[in-house]
């Protein structure tokens, strides 16, 4: 077997992890719909915590095909408090 024969597989680069800077933008400017991860950093709790209250029933989420999206104006009522 040659180099030809091989398959030449592409390799995606590694996501970048967020930094701070980009959760600060993040918790100033939420979006209306927001993952759990989002949900997490513009909370400022853990992702456990958020889906703690999912499986409490305290935290109303809506299905996007199999994503688990939580609307800005759900969190801020299960958190008390304005996030924008």
């Amino acid at each position: 077997m040659n180099d030809t024969d091989t398959p030449i597989l592409a390799v995606p680069p590694p996501a970048s992890l967020p930094t701070q800077a980009d959760h600060s933008v993040l918790r100033a400017n939420p979006p209306a719909i927001l993952t759990i991860k989002e949900a997490a950093v513009v909370a400022t709790v853990s992702r456990r915590k958020i889906c703690e209250l999912i499986s409490a029933g305290k935290l109303k989420v809506t299905r996007m095909g199999r994503r688990v999206v939580i609307p800005r104006t759900n969190l801020e009522k299960t958190m008390g408090c304005k996030l924008s």
